[in-house]
Formats: C-alpha cells, structure tokens, sequence
C-alpha cells in the first residue's frame, strides 16, 4: 500500500498546485502552480492567477527547498502547463496556450538549460503541432519519442494520444497511437513509465 505525504509548506500553499515533473534522480521538481506572483498576475478574466511554472529542489535531508518562480523566457502572461522533462532536467517539453506565432489554441514547446538559464521557447512546428489543441507531452525514457493529447483530426474521438519520434536531432510527423488506446472517447495524460513499456493514461471509455 502506498502512502501518500504531503510535501509540506514549502511547496504548497493556499492556492493551486498541480502537474508535476520530476527528473530521474528526484533532486529537481517542476509543477504548475496558480499563486500570486505568477507572471501573469491576477487575471479577471479567469478569475484566477495565470498558469506559471514552479521549481523546487531537494535538500540534502530529503524535504524541498523554497519553490522559485522559473520566470521568464519559459514563463509569461499567459498560462503555461503540463510539463515533462528530460531525465537530465536539462530539456523542458510544456504547453503554452494562445502565444503569437502558435499554430493552434495550445501548441508543445521545448527550451533547454545551460546552468541556470533556461532558453528561448521554440515552437517543436506543424510537424508535432496542429491547429487544434496540443496539450500533456510525455518524453519517453530514453529521450527518443514523446507523447501527447491532442484534438486534432484524423483521430479515433474527442481527443487522443499521439506520438512523435526523434530521428538525426528532427521530430517526425505525429502518429496517431491508434487502437486499443484511443477510443471514440477521451484518452488524455500520457506518462510513460521508466520501463519505456508501460504507458499510463486517461480515458473516459476504457472500464
């Protein structure tokens, strides 16, 4: 049986803390959070504060260091989300939503870290990328193939899990991950596990 424990006041707080990612080793946490000090501030729209990134390192006796904002260039004043990061946490795939130069609603993006810094986001392009919502990349294991959700056309129903390979430094086109998977329903939230032959999802149609 598993036991649940909270990872106490240094990460949580009053307000809303969700989709973590953790690199192999477990030292380096990322999670979405909506709190003040986000970015984006308060939004009335919403009536919420905007999606932000979060980090957290582990401390030498096991409990979480002070969360940091990410900031900028990752963060913005929109909503940023669903996170997965390489085993190295040097590479961070996410989802960014209504950026300029976006191909859908919600696209995938990646940046990478050198030191401290995090690089400009780029666009992973009309290959990976349609015009309808793209959302909760997964990388696989060993760096090769990364999942998604996506609405797109030309899938199984409302929304699918898709995937694209990495092939001499290029993501190729994305495929549909086809059956027994996706459904005429919602499959969504890929995790693959560090086995790279379990994968995890969500879906309203499988019992």
């Amino acid at each position: 049986e598993l036991d649940s424990q909270s990872l106490g006041d240094s990460v949580n707080t009053l307000y809303d803390e969700y989709l973590p990612s953790l690199t192999a080793d477990g030292s380096y946490l990322l999670f979405v959070s909506r709190r003040p000090g986000s970015t984006g501030g308060y939004s009335s729209m919403q009536q919420d504060y905007t999606e932000d990134f979060f980090f957290s390192e582990r401390r030498a006796d096991g409990s979480w260091g002070t969360v940091g904002n990410l900031g900028a260039p990752v963060n913005t004043a929109g909503n940023e989300g669903a996170a997965s990061l390489s085993e190295d946490g040097r590479t961070l795939f996410f989802t960014a939503c209504n950026l300029p130069g976006g191909l859908g609603n919600c696209d995938l993006y990646f940046s990478v870290r050198e030191g401290d810094e995090w690089s400009e986001p780029q666009n992973m392009g009309p290959a990976v990328n349609s015009k309808s919502w793209d959302s909760q990349p997964c990388l696989g294991p060993r760096g090769d193939v990364l999942y998604f959700a996506s609405g797109r056309r030309g899938g199984k129903g409302q929304a699918d899990i898709w995937y694209s390979r990495r092939v001499d430094g290029r993501w190729t086109a994305a495929k549909n991950l086809g059956e027994p998977i996706n459904t005429a329903g919602q499959e969504d939230s890929p995790f693959l596990h560090a086995d790279g032959q379990t994968l995890y999802f969500s879906s309203d149609q499988h019992l």
